[in-house]
Formats: C-alpha cells, structure tokens, sequence
C-alpha cells in the first residue's frame, strides 16, 4: 500500500456535504435551544430534553461528533471514520432514552420512529460511507 491517497471519486463531495448540512442542521437546532434564543421553530432538542441526562449527553455528543465528522469527511482526512462512529453511538444512547422517556407519537409531522430513526441511520451511513473509503485509500 503506497502512502499517497486515491483520487476522490466524485461521490464524496456531495455525500459529505449533505452530512455537513443534516448535521449543522442539529448543531442549530441545538444552539438556539441550548442559548434561549427567540426562535419558533420545531426542535428536536426540546423533545431530547424529557430524556434522562444520559440520553441528553448523549444528544450532545452526536450532534457535535456528528458535525465534526462531516468537517473531516469534507477533508478527506480518516478520523471521520471514528468520529462518525462514536457519533453513531452517541446517538442511539440519545434515541434509547428518548424512547424511554416516552416522546409524542409525532416529531414534526412524522412518525417518531421515523424522526428517531434517521438521527441513528445518518452518522451510521457516515460511518459506513467513510470507512469504506478509507479501505479504498481515499481518505488519509
């Protein structure tokens, strides 16, 4: 295995930057909340927030992880690949306690499993995604 990278293929860009877009999304979400600011808008934090602590530590950790790892995919630097999956984690120890908490049946509209289920799916696909690239040589 040689030490330079593969060239990137033309996926990548466009897949990290949707990462970097959902994931900044939450980042937002979690911000306006998290500071008070005077915004009506539907949040997913609020509804983390009748979590236990756990479950909002959680919350905390992916949208961040989630965040970073979408900056480092966007890089082609393979640290993505663990932070995506520590993102992955974080989020479904949020999602678990949201669940035991016991949330509205609908988040925004949509079915919470749904909702639930995409915070979980997407830093897994990060994850998936990077980690398959970084085996192809694209990421260093």
């Amino acid at each position: 295995m040689t030490n330079s990278a593969s060239a990137a293929p033309a996926h990548l860009a466009p897949l990290a930057f949707l990462l970097l877009i959902w994931h900044g999304a939450l980042a937002a979400d979690y911000l306006i909340v998290r500071f008070a600011m005077d915004f009506d808008l539907p949040s997913l934090t609020t509804a983390i927030e009748v979590s236990p602590v756990w479950a909002r530590i959680g919350w905390a950790l992916g949208v961040w992880l989630g965040l970073i790892g979408a900056l480092f995919a966007m890089m082609r630097d393979d640290a993505a690949v663990l932070i995506f999956f520590a993102a992955f984690l974080a989020m479904l120890l949020a999602v678990v306690g949201a669940e035991l908490a016991g949330l509205p049946e609908m988040l925004f509209g949509l079915h919470r499993h749904a909702t639930l289920g995409a915070l979980v799916l997407v830093p897994l696909i990060g994850w998936i995604y990077t980690r398959t690239m970084k085996r192809a040589g694209v990421l260093h």
